[in-house]
């Protein structure tokens, strides 16, 4: 009996040593993301939402060789369908129909079974793509193009809403014809004589600046909400609030694009309405919610893996392709909540 006391008498001064030795800490739960979709045998170049189904385009041996997958709200692949052109992106119109933009064509993707339905470019560049926004019935309209320091938002009736335009990049744009050579002027009216092309775009591509380290393409975003229409235009540095009519309503200031890491994205969630900035940081990416008066909210969300890509936001959580580095995994589709 003795020696019981004796042994628990030094247990108990061990523990309360080792007690003395511990620093406090906060045990914090942390969810991994789910794993939406993912295989052995190929990797995940692309992805988009179709009602409830997702989209993925996936490749086993090259990448330009790809398989359209349908994946159904278990996670499961309902169809395949193996493509025959490479392909540059998926595209989402206002109306929440996807075509797939091949290197040749452009295809409606049939929201019925896994069909794919050539449309005309000049029809599906002339007429969707330029529609930035809806609003009911209501369609808002946009001239951007990658290599332009400008472009316009237009209302129904096809009037000048807002006008974007990078006054630095604007500049150093039209000064490009100015600085050439007087031969080279000569041949640039000559040519644009006959094509009617802007002597100002011929001389920015000759010259190859929207391809130089200087260059970067234009970020303003036309945003829906309700009965309204906000652009977050970067360059003035405040949100605009329009109506179906194309009146202006109020104008915000804008500060969450000039925070550090900001990644010129605002993420919209279609199903829950919210709005959400991207930021990159140190390799994470941070999601910081918005509001209608371009207020940071405080609610920010740091993705779980670093350097993930495809980022998008749909029903409450951060969709993203990701791949260990290094590591003999394929690229996997996850789901993480933000909230």
């Amino acid at each position: 009996m003795a020696v019981c006391i004796v042994l628990t008498q030094t247990m108990d001064a061990q523990i309360n040593t080792i007690q003395g030795q511990l620093r406090q800490f906060e045990v914090v739960a942390a969810m991994r993301p789910d794993t939406v979709v993912s295989s052995e045998k190929w990797m995940i170049r692309d992805f988009e939402f179709q009602g409830d189904h997702i989209l993925v385009l996936t490749w086993d041996r090259n990448p330009d060789k790809c398989v359209l997958r349908k994946i159904n709200t278990q996670h499961g692949e309902i169809d395949s369908l193996r493509l025959t052109e490479k392909p540059n992106a998926f595209f989402r119109d206002v109306f929440h129909q996807v075509y797939l933009i091949t290197e040749k064509n452009v295809y409606l993707v049939s929201d019925q079974n896994l069909s794919l339905y050539k449309v005309k470019e000049d029809f599906f560049f002339g007429r969707i793509y330029p529609i930035a926004e809806r609003v009911d019935s209501t369609l808002f309209y946009s001239t951007y193009t990658p290599r332009k320091p400008d472009f316009i938002y237009l209302d129904a009736q096809l009037d000048t809403l807002h006008e974007i335009r990078n006054k630095h990049l604007y500049d150093l744009y039209y000064s490009e014809y100015t600085f050439l050579p007087f031969h080279v002027k000569t041949e640039i009216k000559r040519r644009c004589a006959r094509s009617g092309e802007s002597k100002y775009d011929v001389a920015a591509e000759l010259t190859g600046f929207t391809n130089s380290l200087w260059w970067e393409n234009l970020y303003s975003p036309m945003l829906s909400q309700n009965d309204s229409v906000f652009i977050a235009d970067h360059f003035r540095d405040s949100l605009f609030v329009y109506n179906a009519s194309g009146a202006l309503l109020e104008t915000y200031a804008m500060e969450f694009h000039k925070q550090k890491g900001y990644a010129k994205e605002i993420l919209c969630d279609e199903a829950t309405g919210e709005w959400f900035a991207r930021y990159l940081i140190h390799g994470r990416t941070h999601l910081s919610a918005i509001g209608r008066k371009a207020e940071t909210l405080g609610n920010t969300t740091k993705l779980h893996y670093r350097y993930v890509d495809k980022v998008k936001v749909y029903k409450g959580k951060a969709w993203y392709l990701y791949r260990p580095f290094e590591s003999r995994q394929n690229s996997y589709l996850y789901a993480e909540s933000l909230h």
